[in-house]
Order: structure tokens, then C-alpha cells, then sequence
């Protein structure tokens, strides 16, 4: 993974200061939300071999108090459609 492009990316997708992260590992769900670069870079290698997705969207401010602040747990709750705030992409 090339920290410096993964913070360029950020700069162009980041609305609001938070993005989520998805990733498959395993045929497993897991997520995380985050506004800080460093701590996502720092969690996604951990799975840096799996399929990993950005929400590109604004998402709304409550889905980050979710219990995956700031880190990558595995779990179905992700954002939904109810969720985006704006469209941008």
C-alpha cells in the first residue's frame, strides 16, 4: 500500500472529514469510520491481501459514534442508503 496515495485519495473523497472503510476478508463483513488518515492507514494494512472499498459520499455525522470509530471490526452494520447525507459521486 502507498501511504502517499491512499492520503491524496483521502484529500479528494473526504466531504464532511469522515469516511468509511469496507472490507471482505474471509467472506466476512467489516467496517470502519474514520476521520483521522493515519488511523485508517494504520488499520487497513491489516488487510492489505482483501478486497477493500471507500464510501465516496457525504455520510451523516452519527455513523461515526457506531462502534467502529476509528478501527475495522467485523460486522453487518454498515452505511446505508439512509445514511448519505449528499451525493458526490
Amino acid at each position: 500500500m502507498d501511504e502517499t496515495q491512499v492520503r491524496m485519495a483521502m484529500d479528494v473523497i473526504k466531504n464532511n472529514g469522515l469516511v468509511e472503510v469496507r472490507i471482505f476478508s474471509n467472506k466476512r463483513p467489516y467496517s470502519g469510520y474514520f476521520k483521522s488518515v493515519d488511523n485508517l492507514i494504520k488499520e487497513v494494512r491489516r488487510f492489505k491481501d482483501d478486497i477493500i472499498y471507500f464510501v465516496f459520499n457525504e455520510i451523516d455525522e452519527a455513523c461515526y459514534g457506531r462502534e467502529q470509530q476509528e478501527k475495522i471490526i467485523q460486522t453487518s452494520l454498515a452505511t446505508a442508503d439512509k445514511d448519505i447525507v449528499h451525493r458526490r459521486w
